[in-house]
């Protein structure tokens, strides 16, 4: 005899909203949003093993019967009324039988309780995935810290070899990064092009602004702020968490002692939320 079990269908239908969420995202490019690229085939596979299980678990619970008892099994009647006798009265049994039924039935409201929330707990994060669109980290992220603390600064060196501008612009921040590894301030008047957030800081100038990304290794929960000085001719009146696209030249800012890498600004525009707002780790 096969029977359906409403609880097993329950939990194959999280599964398999659990596996449409992240085939959703995978398709849509949202998961760069959540977790490192190179970690979507593994995202994918995992979709795929929780469709197997919800499809497993919409197979009917069978139910046999033994023959030799004709198809009925005997089961206690706990509902019976239970007549303890003076054996057990001297035992002690008849207090545990007859608590029995009563222990039974609270247990089984806690265990409904405790799979409700389980349940709900699960449901939450696949209808807020399914419905709300993800954003990349902003200036949010950095917990209350000052945009213009995370600035890098150049290495202090003694002997440096200039090294001359090249026509072709250095593309975007990790670009700028591997060419400030290999030069440190040698490398100043480079011309450079960069996409990145604004973020603000009480102790820059008004024609001063952070240019901030973010590098993760597998995902957000391990991003790392990456930022850098954002020199422009004008008031730069820009709103925090908007991304632009700058042209313009590399630079040292002094401040504080330190010598910041900084970008003097040629040209500020406003741009779209890159489709992979993240870097790969530096």
């Amino acid at each position: 005899m096969m029977r359906a079990d409403p609880a097993r269908l329950l939990r194959s239908a999280l599964l398999l909203g659990l596996a449409l969420l992240i085939a959703k995202l995978l398709a849509t490019g949202q998961m760069a949003l959540y977790m490192s690229p190179a970690l979507d085939p593994l995202s994918g596979l995992a979709a795929l093993l929780l469709a197997a299980m919800a499809v497993v678990g919409t197979r009917p619970k069978s139910s046999t019967m033994p023959r030799n008892l004709g198809g009925r099994v005997p089961t206690p009647n706990l509902s019976q009324e239970v007549r303890p006798t003076a054996t057990w009265r001297k035992t002690g049994l008849s207090a545990e039988l007859l608590e029995l039924r009563g222990d039974r039935s609270m247990h089984h409201e806690e265990g409904s309780v405790d799979h409700a929330l389980t349940y709900l707990l699960v449901l939450l994060p696949v209808l807020l995935g399914l419905v709300v669109t993800p954003r990349a980290l902003g200036s949010s992220a950095l917990g209350g810290e000052s945009a213009s603390a995370l600035v890098l600064a150049f290495a202090p060196e003694t002997n440096q070899t200039q090294v001359d501008p090249s026509s072709r612009p250095i593309e975007d921040v990790p670009d700028i990064l591997a060419f400030l590894r290999r030069t440190g301030e040698a490398g100043v008047g480079q011309p450079v092009h960069a996409i990145g957030l604004v973020a603000r800081s009480a102790d820059l100038a008004p024609n001063e602004f952070v240019l901030l990304r973010y590098s993760i290794v597998h995902c957000v929960a391990d991003a790392r702020p990456i930022a850098l000085l954002v020199v422009s001719s004008q008031q730069a009146e820009w709103n925090a968490d908007q991304w632009v696209e700058i042209e313009g030249s590399l630079g040292s800012r002094e401040r504080t002692g330190d010598r910041l890498v900084s970008i003097f600004a040629d040209r500020i525009v406003p741009t779209e939320e890159p489709n992979n707002p993240y870097l790969q780790a530096i």
